[in-house]
């Protein structure tokens, strides 16, 4: 058996500099205080997951008919002194195989993967038991819509310019509805009031280490209906200075123009698509006249584009960055409490919903519509009367019509235009992927274990030794490629 280990130190440095900066200085008299050691938790799980169908454009064979079968074992540690400062480290085992084989060796064999998902320090400010004020740095987790099951989480789960959004984790997909972020977190409850300031770093999508501003607000009225929502300042400090994050585009008698190589490679490949659109049987005059029109507006452009690299002409450039606004809205309605609910489950009959704009401004060329970086996520727990502990279906309307990919996390490059590593583009291709779905069911069968279920087409990735870590495609790009898996866990 051939293992393979690997820690997540991207996070933990960043935890450890944090953490120290956010420790408070003690008197003589807290010294004295006894540390209280928390009873450490533990747990293992064990996920089966099926693809049905999906991944040709992850594998040229398709990826349908795969397996995937992780098995987890973590075990949490808290410590606790003067009721105020805290600590918590989670350590997280894998047991894991890459769901499909080809090329590289080690997709074949087993592998182990050892993080920290959670390194968390925590202090309270005022009175312990009401605090005026939470703290916390280091590595958390962050979930604001409590009852998104799969869909949803937008905040901390997508990248503005071109728009991508991530669900499942990087093994399994099963209850990985939340996102972990490495930061420092306040937070402040006033009753029906709540909200967060949270500055973070990001450590998902490279260049990593750029600075995240957000906050975050929750208005709660008699657990009936909650209402929240906030804004991210994304990328707003570059740790890095690549090229590539900034994409060149200018105006030229009256039209505008994406340059450099995401410019020759867009107008490249939508000339393709446009001519593989010609050749479809059944083009009507009225399409096939759009068609040549916008084949001779792409040509211009390619002569534009080669005008400019040889100085024929010299535009004022702008520069496009992956710097974006992201609001986010969302909600949750429970009847429940309005009258005698003792027939149902704490869970059932709860109505929620979510959207976010994926970037507020517009931009020439890639980003002229506003409306298609807007993803929108509604969700509803079905009444199932206390035989299952929650059963929630969610459905997604996002109508982004860039493919639903990024530059491989090996090219250490997260270019704000949209990826074009294709032999054609055509918009309308890419309506396609507009639907998602997701069910999930969940029920406790014995005090500690419990038995959840989910069949979805998301936005899931897979794994392989190629990318050394998740896939940069979605496995699912149609409303009818969906994957189902069941998951076991045991909590101590």
């Amino acid at each position: 058996m051939n293992l393979f280990r690997t820690t997540s130190m991207n996070s933990l440095l960043p935890a450890a500099i944090l953490a120290a900066c956010l420790a408070p200085s003690v008197s003589a008299e807290d010294v004295k205080d006894s540390i209280l050691f928390l009873r450490p938790t533990f747990k293992v799980s064990q996920e089966v997951t099926h693809i049905i169908k999906g991944g040709n454009h992850i594998k040229s064979d398709g990826l349908d008919d795969a397996w995937i079968e992780p098995t987890s074992a973590s075990a949490d540690f808290q410590v606790k002194k003067n009721d105020r400062l805290g600590l918590e480290i989670l350590l997280a085992f894998t047991y894991f195989s890459a769901p499909y084989h080809y090329d590289v060796p080690q997709n074949y064999v087993r592998n182990i993967s050892v993080t920290a998902p959670k390194l968390d320090i925590s202090y309270l400010f005022g009175d312990a038991d009401h605090p005026f004020l939470r703290a916390d740095a280091g590595v958390f987790n962050y979930k604001y819509n409590e009852n998104a099951r799969n869909l949803g989480e937008y905040m901390f789960r997508t990248w503005a310019y071109p728009g991508t959004i991530q669900t499942g984790g990087t093994f399994g997909y099963l209850g990985a509805n939340s996102a972990t972020l490495t930061g420092l977190k306040l937070s402040q409850n006033l009753g029906m009031f709540s909200h967060d300031f949270i500055l973070s770093v990001e450590t998902e999508l490279t260049p990593v280490y750029d600075l995240n501003l957000t906050y975050m607000a929750r208005l709660n009225y008699h657990n009936v209906l909650k209402v929240g929502g906030g804004v991210q300042l994304a990328r707003a400090v570059n740790a890095d200075k690549y090229a590539q994050m900034k994409i060149p585009y200018f105006e030229y008698k009256g039209v505008w123009y994406a340059g450099g190589p995401a410019g020759s490679a867009y107008y490249t490949n939508l000339s393709k698509g446009i001519l593989e659109e010609l050749a479809k049987p059944g083009v009507g005059a009225a399409d096939s006249a759009r068609l040549l029109s916008e084949l001779a507006q792409d040509s211009l452009a390619i002569s534009v584009l080669d005008s400019v690299s040889t100085s024929l002409i010299n535009p004022s450039m702008k520069k496009l960055t992956a710097r974006a606004i992201k609001p986010a809205l969302y909600f949750s309605f429970d009847p429940k409490p309005m009258f005698d609910a003792s027939l149902l489950g704490p869970k059932d009959l709860i109505l929620y919903g979510e959207a976010a704009i994926l970037g507020t401004q517009n931009n020439p060329v890639f980003y002229k519509d506003i409306s298609r970086r807007i993803p929108m996520m509604l969700g509803f727990n079905v009444p199932t009367f206390k035989l299952l502990d929650v059963l929630s279906m969610e459905v997604e309307y996002y109508r982004s019509q860039w493919l639903p990919t990024y530059p491989s996390s090996v090219e250490l490059n997260a270019s704000p235009a949209p990826y074009m590593a294709t032999s054609s583009y055509y918009p309308t291709q890419w309506d396609k992927d507009n639907f998602k779905w997701s069910i999930y069911a969940e029920r406790s069968i014995l005090n500690g274990i419990t038995l959840s279920g989910q069949i979805a087409s998301d936005h899931s990735r897979s794994w392989d030794w190629n990318s050394y870590g998740k896939t940069s495609w979605e496995i699912y790009t149609t409303p009818s490629q969906y994957y189902w898996g069941v998951k076991l866990s045991a909590g101590i």
